[in-house]
């Protein structure tokens, strides 16, 4: 798939040039506030479209988030500019097929296909223009108040206090440093640093073998390496949820396997798309538990 191939070129080089320059640049850090919406439904495109999205629009310097096909272009009374090239994004189309059994009774067998859709950006259309966003200072309490209530609703064991954050599978629970160690510099505020590093551990508590049960390997191996991109996607698709824009420096222990990132994806073009797809299954169970303690706490 073309636009897959092209989404792929652009993180490999952004890894090597991370591996060469020894300071690496998150390839999907602008995911924040910019999350890709679709223009008809205001629902935020998911999973690796999120990537697909986005780096096309940086590419091509598109100024508003918003997309969608042709034919809900259509219904929103607007038309594709001519000339305009669209960019394929990738959805699952549920089939199910009913047969008789050995009994002759009816039994349904489902299945999922992956399909292509092609979409446009707001800055490719006449005859439409992006709602005006509604005008307010988007101060750190209000990020905090914000993001605590989401993490708290999650029920995963935090721990403030030592020098690294870190989850524990055999303890089942995260381990974050003091809030004052994270400092405020030129990517962004402190409460962006917490954040953005908080998120990439709930990312791997979703792993843990009484939620996700993802296989999280050993440090130098690819499940391993693997492991840390799903939990880092997750991070980026958790702060675009949540309207924080993910301009966190790397962490010391980053570039550790930033190499063994760069190895998968060469020897692997799809790694992107099935890491990505682990990272929106992360999401979705920690949206989903979030939902649960809402119902709970309004019982």
């Amino acid at each position: 798939m073309e636009h897959l191939n092209e989404l792929t070129d652009n993180i490999i080089a952004a890894l090597e040039e991370g591996v060469e320059s020894g300071n690496w640049t998150k390839p999907w850090q602008i995911i924040g506030g910019d999350c890709p919406v679709n223009a008809q439904t205001g629902n935020n495109y998911k999973g690796m479209n999120i990537l697909v999205l986005l780096f096309k629009a940086q590419a091509k310097g598109y100024s508003t988030p918003y997309w969608a096909g042709i034919r809900q272009w259509n219904r929103l009374g607007a038309k594709v500019k001519p000339e305009e090239k669209h960019t394929k994004i990738v959805f699952l189309d549920r089939k199910t097929d009913v047969s008789l059994d050995s009994d002759g009774e009816k039994v349904a067998h489902s299945w999922w296909v992956r399909k292509t859709l092609r979409v446009w950006n707001a800055d490719q259309i006449e005859g439409w223009s992006p709602p005006t966003p509604e005008e307010m200072v988007l101060s750190d309490d209000v990020y905090i108040d914000t993001c605590d209530k989401f993490v708290e609703a999650t029920k995963i064991r935090i721990f403030w206090g030592g020098m690294s954050a870190c989850f524990f599978p055999t303890k089942n629970e995260i381990h974050m440093p003091p809030r004052e160690h994270f400092l405020t510099t030129t990517d962004g505020t402190a409460a962006y640093h917490v954040y953005s590093v908080l998120f990439h551990e709930l990312g791997h508590a979703t792993g843990h073998e009484d939620r996700l049960d993802r296989k999280f390997g050993k440090f130098g191996d690819n499940a391993y390496a693997i492991e840390e991109l799903v939990a880092e996607l997750t991070s980026a698709f958790l702060c675009g949820q949540l309207g924080i824009a993910d301009k966190t420096t790397p962490r010391a222990d980053h570039l550790k396997y930033l190499k063994s990132w760069l190895k998968l994806v060469k020897e692997d073009r799809t790694i992107i798309m099935k890491c990505a797809g682990e990272a929106q299954k992360a999401v979705d169970y920690l949206n989903e538990e979030v939902k649960k303690t809402t119902r709970q706490q309004a019982a």
